[in-house]
């Protein structure tokens, strides 16, 4: 229950100092991440890719799917979220990225997802920020891919 209050306080300081970029006040529940999950076969994915991944609870469901020879890779924009998956989550299949979704392709070595996980703010983005990141999308998801917006 701590690490769940302690979770909320650091969303809501994130959102505080940066609204347009978090987008919410409090993290998503795990009941709709779980839901949300369940349109998509990660346990079947080679390449799971999480955009906006705040305090990890995407993630840690989306570990728990993963197969063991799949990788995750988890982009969260806010340093000290980031920095907060990393330590939180020791998984050699998880790799956490501190960086905008604008620049995902940098990160994915050419490969495409099989599962692409997307809880960012679009209505917050500017319009060409929300624009490159949309046109992105299709690019990084792999042929029958899915995209999974939350």
């Amino acid at each position: 229950m701590r690490e769940t209050l302690t979770d909320r306080f650091r969303f809501l300081r994130a959102f505080v100092a940066n609204p347009r970029q978090v987008g919410a006040i409090l993290p998503t529940s795990r009941w709709a991440v779980r839901d949300m999950l369940d349109l998509a076969d990660v346990a079947r994915a080679d390449l799971v890719v999480e955009l906006g991944a705040g305090t990890g609870v995407q993630t840690g469901e989306i570990l728990a799917r993963l197969a063991p020879s799949a990788r995750l890779v988890s982009l969260e924009i806010d340093p000290d979220l980031a920095k907060l998956l990393d330590e939180r989550y020791d998984d050699p299949r998880l790799q956490v990225v501190c960086d905008s979704a604008e620049n995902l392709d940098v990160h994915l070595g050419g490969k495409r997802a099989d599962v692409l996980v997307s809880a960012l703010p679009y209505t917050s983005f500017e319009a060409g920020l929300r624009r490159r990141v949309l046109d992105l999308l299709p690019v990084a998801l792999a042929p029958g891919g899915v995209l999974l917006v939350i």
